[in-house]
């Protein structure tokens, strides 16, 4: 067993595919999607791995809970970008039309789910859906770049966050490109992640140690100490008041 307050490896084999995304609905509850349609399942006691119906690349995952749980993904040559629900007892393919990878999927509910991904045309705005509790429609979205992640604090505050220093705030009806210059954000720094607990308290990580804070109207730039501040950073999440934030990356 892992000991208390200690980092454990867990093997996930037998897949033995790189995994990509991770999403926790209890310490006995997770879920890890990942390249050739890997999904695996952490139960409290071991990682099994589980038929999703997809070789299609799985980039991201979030549920609203045990019975509710969202897989978006690679398109297909012949068909649209792969989305997969989780109703608690299977797998199912939900309808679409994005015609490019869908990178990241976020949700404030069952019937309120955001997911975000590549331009449907080179130099083009990226794909931004939303899930009603019915279907998947498109939003509209003007701002060029393609998109890798998405959260929301509300319907009408819509975050994403993507490649060359797109960062979007969404208000649910149109898109606005955010300027992070005054943070160090150039054209060509890539946004891995977004994330907050309010509109008043988002954050944002990336590529060349950018690490940013928004307090609801400005965005700064977080302290760091160092390799971080050279290194891609990946990953932002912290605790639900926002007051302890973990950013994740590489060199360690």
């Amino acid at each position: 067993p892992c000991a208390a307050s200690t980092l454990c490896n867990r093997n996930t084999k037998p897949q033995g595919n790189s995994l990509e995304a991770v999403w926790a609905n209890s310490p006995t509850d997770i879920w890890a999607v990942g390249l050739l349609g890997a999904v695996v399942h952490w139960d409290g006691v071991d990682w099994k791995s589980v038929n999703a119906g997809t070789s299609l690349n799985l980039w991201d995952v979030w549920g609203s809970g045990p019975n509710d749980v969202w897989v978006v993904g690679q398109a297909s040559t012949t068909a649209f970008a792969v989305i997969l629900h989780y109703d608690g007892q299977a797998w199912s393919v939900s309808p679409n039309t994005a015609s490019n990878d869908l990178n990241g999927v976020w949700g404030l509910g069952a019937n309120d789910i955001y997911a975000v991904g590549n331009p449907q045309s080179s130099g083009g705005p990226g794909e931004f859906w939303h899930w009603d509790g019915l279907k998947w429609s498109r939003m509209a979205n003007t701002v060029p770049g393609l998109l890798y992640r998405v959260w929301a604090s509300s319907p009408t505050d819509i975050w994403a966050a993507g490649f060359n220093g797109t960062l979007i705030r969404h208000n649910g009806t149109t898109s606005t490109a955010v300027n992070l210059t005054g943070v160090g954000v150039t054209s060509t720094t890539n946004l891995e992640y977004v994330w907050g607990t309010g509109p008043s308290n988002v954050f944002i990580a990336g590529a060349n140690g950018i690490a940013a804070h928004f307090d609801g109207t400005t965005w700064a730039r977080m302290a760091q100490q160092g390799s971080a501040t050279n290194s891609t950073l990946y990953a932002a999440m912290g605790s639900t008041e926002g007051k302890t934030v973990y950013v994740l990356g590489n060199n360690g």
